[in-house]
């Protein structure tokens, strides 16, 4: 069941190309937003086609309930989710990435780099920014009181283009967006044949309507990236945009 889809994005990337125009920036900060309008603009065409594989297989789901693009601030918690699946068994979080060099990891020192013209550099784990994402996730579920609707059984992926060229071999938790199926596919059926009884309790105890309940409790606190987010990052928040052209 699809409750969310992702953000439109689009009102954020035409105001920024506006500020391209604007006598008063000087040149360097323009390529600052060229840069950011492109990070914009290919990070939400990833995550539409990232939500577009999600969809296409749990959208008539009666177990899994899903958020696209969840920016959840409560008091002082703060988190940004890509995609947030909500299930009886599992609280999943899925990061979509773009990459557009050629991605590559190391599995002695668990990093990560990208091909450029100066050679390959380093990108900061995207793994550990989906671990850091659980972490203020579960914060924010005690917080709200919804560990009785939810279950407290984590876990992660990070979604890749399927476009994207990867050298080495892919860390288990990384996968490409197409591939989703059949990696929540797998997992049921290895989550079927190690069926804990603590497992079996929650999935007893809590009920569709705790998910939908939870998740709609959630939605009351998305804050969506804003452009006035976005001008206060690019330290141009001086600019008044009712007066752009």
């Amino acid at each position: 069941m699809i409750l969310k889809n992702p953000d439109n994005k689009e009102h954020i990337i035409k105001v920024l190309a506006k500020l391209l125009r604007h006598p008063k920036i000087f040149p360097k900060k323009k390529e600052e937003i060229k840069a950011e309008i492109y990070r914009i603009k290919k990070g939400y065409e990833n995550e539409k086609l990232a939500a577009y594989y999600i969809n296409s297989y749990l959208k008539d789901s009666e177990r899994t309930i899903v958020l696209h693009d969840v920016r959840l601030k409560v008091d002082n918690y703060l988190v940004q989710i890509d995609h947030l699946l909500l299930h009886r068994v599992y609280v999943t979080v899925l990061e979509s990435k773009y990459f557009s060099s050629e991605l590559y990891y190391d599995k002695k020192t668990d990093s990560f780099f990208v091909k450029t013209q100066k050679g390959k550099i380093g990108i900061p784990n995207p793994l550990k920014q989906a671990e850091r994402q659980i972490l203020e996730l579960e914060r924010i579920i005690k917080h709200l009181k919804l560990d009785k609707h939810l279950p407290l059984n984590f876990d992660y992926y990070v979604l890749l283009s399927p476009r994207t060229i990867f050298h080495g071999d892919l860390p288990e938790k990384v996968i490409k967006a197409d591939k989703i199926y059949d990696k929540l596919e797998e997992r049921a059926e290895k989550f079927s044949l190690t069926l804990a009884f603590k497992t079996i309790v929650n999935m007893v105890k809590i009920k569709k309507e705790d998910l939908i309940f939870a998740a709609e409790k959630l939605l009351q606190y998305h804050r969506p990236i804003t452009v006035k987010d976005i001008l206060k990052k690019l330290k141009l928040d001086w600019i008044n945009i009712e007066k752009l052209k």
